[in-house]
């Protein structure tokens, strides 16, 4: 079954947390990484989609707040930051449509925060 993994990501993220984050997924049938929009040209990003030769959906805040009520994880800090209450769980719901359902809650490691659904 193909997933979508969404993804949040801070300045803080290095290579290394990326590395963890792919090895963490190797085991999904990985169809696109999702995100909040601005973040297309994240060279963390750009690597994993190069490497795993998925594309990238990006969302709105706007849109992504529309998944609130379906978050396992939501959160005020990250709305005063980006303008919706979750960016990883919500990118991966919104990316895999109607009657998506979150695989795997948001999972911190270090600057990145992934969330699968499907």
């Amino acid at each position: 079954m193909p997933v979508f993994v969404g993804i949040g990501i801070s300045s803080s993220a290095t290579t290394g947390d990326m590395e963890k984050a792919l090895e963490f997924l190797e085991k999904w049938n990985i169809a696109a990484f999702s995100t909040l929009e601005g973040k297309e040209s994240n060279g963390l990003i750009l690597t994993a989609l190069q490497r795993l030769a998925v594309p990238l959906v990006t969302f709105s805040s706007e849109e992504l707040e529309t998944m609130t009520c379906f978050l396992k994880n939501p959160s005020d800090i990250v709305f005063q930051h980006t303008g919706c209450h979750g960016v990883a769980e919500a990118a991966a719901l919104a990316a895999s449509g109607k009657g998506g359902i979150l695989l795997v809650e948001k999972t911190k490691i270090g600057g990145l925060t992934i969330a699968v659904a499907g």
